[in-house]
């Protein structure tokens, strides 16, 4: 389980760095299950979907992430911003 963790915050930590605006957070909770949460100031809100590209480098974190996660999703922060999030 740790190296899938791991792996999904890697995979957030990355998009959000790419594709979201600073500043970052993570938030890390492991009292029931493991959740993680990615936040940023960025307006744009992930979408989950194949790439034309199947040789392309980039653009299958979302998809690593649906795959290996109990659930996950994206949540809008009130202000400004946004949270993604997974759990194990």
């Amino acid at each position: 389980m740790l190296a899938t963790a791991l792996l999904l915050v890697s995979e957030l930590v990355t998009n959000a760095l790419r594709h979201g605006a600073p500043p970052l957070s993570l938030r890390i909770d492991g009292t029931r299950r493991l959740y993680v949460g990615v936040s940023d100031e960025g307006a744009a809100l992930p979408r989950l979907g194949l790439r034309d590209d199947v040789w392309a480098e980039t653009g299958r974190g979302l998809l690593l992430v649906d795959a290996l996660a109990a659930d996950w999703g994206c949540e809008e922060k009130p202000r400004r911003g946004k949270t993604v999030w997974f759990e194990l």
